[in-house]
């Protein structure tokens, strides 16, 4: 046979397959059913929207049931519901919609024997929600005590949230001193910075927080620690017009240089 009369003959059994049956495996259907392919891809806008934006097809698993009840209860701090919930092994660690956890909840509250509780039952102290850790949860609102618990439990003091901020920055900028203090004992890198280039102690002095800023020279700190800014504290604070923050490093043996200052 001819290489033209072979190649008509092809053709011809081609068109005799449905286009339907010509794709056997599910995942090629939409090439043959063009109608179909709506089916595979997002219909309501919004998803589409979350798929460009993040390149991700798959919703993460949120919370639900028990697990969402676990998370409903730390909120409140209903000690009597998490305990029961923790013995029907229910994820501590869950989830909900806003990506908060169970211990986030517990930390913000400045509930210490939820909190204890929660770590003994396996929260994990290092997981993020809602962009925040746990440690920084409990920093910002000044909870020392959740604080102490949290690193004594494992809980990464540099690990910054999604602020941009190590737990120690944000405590210093709410100028929860004794949270600050708590914070000192475990040691973090002073050197850290925020995404505008400062560390704790520039933050603090640019923010006037004068018991913060204390809390840190009096544990040592270098007044003349300079950021990514090449900026020391006491330039924040001139700039700023912060005079009791200025009065503290001046006291703590900050440089004045060429800055003049009228206190």
């Amino acid at each position: 046979m001819s290489s033209s009369k072979r190649r008509l003959l092809l053709i011809g059994l081609a068109l005799t397959v449905p286009a339907a049956d010509a794709f056997e495996n599910d995942t090629y259907d939409w090439l043959a059913k063009p109608a179909e392919a709506s089916r595979l891809g997002p219909s309501d806008p919004l998803e589409f929207a979350r798929i460009k934006a993040t390149g991700n097809d798959s919703e993460p698993l949120f919370a639900a049931g028990k697990e969402k009840a676990m998370i409903d209860a730390a909120a409140r701090n209903d000690l009597a519901a998490v305990d029961a919930l923790i013995k029907e092994e229910v994820n501590v660690n869950a989830r909900d919609e806003w990506g908060v956890r169970p211990l986030i909840h517990a930390a913000r509250n400045g509930a210490v024997e939820m909190v204890r509780v929660l770590l003994d039952a396996g929260a994990a102290p290092n997981v993020k929600g809602g962009g925040f850790t746990p440690l920084t949860a409990a920093a910002l609102n000044g909870h020392t005590q959740v604080v102490a618990l949290l690193l004594k439990a494992g809980a990464m003091v540099d690990m910054k949230s999604d602020n941009g901020c190590t737990p120690l920055m944000n405590a210093a900028l709410m100028n929860h001193a004794r949270a600050v203090e708590e914070i000192l004992k475990y040691g973090p890198d002073l050197t850290l910075t925020n995404p505008e280039r400062m560390t704790a102690l520039s933050i603090a002095a640019a923010e006037g927080q004068s018991e913060s800023l204390e809390a840190m020279l009096k544990h040592g700190v270098d007044p003349n620690l300079i950021d990514r800014n090449n900026n020391p504290p006491l330039f924040w604070a001139v700039f700023r017009g912060q005079r009791g923050a200025i009065r503290v490093l001046l006291e703590y043996g900050a440089e004045p240089g060429t800055m003049a200052v009228d206190l």
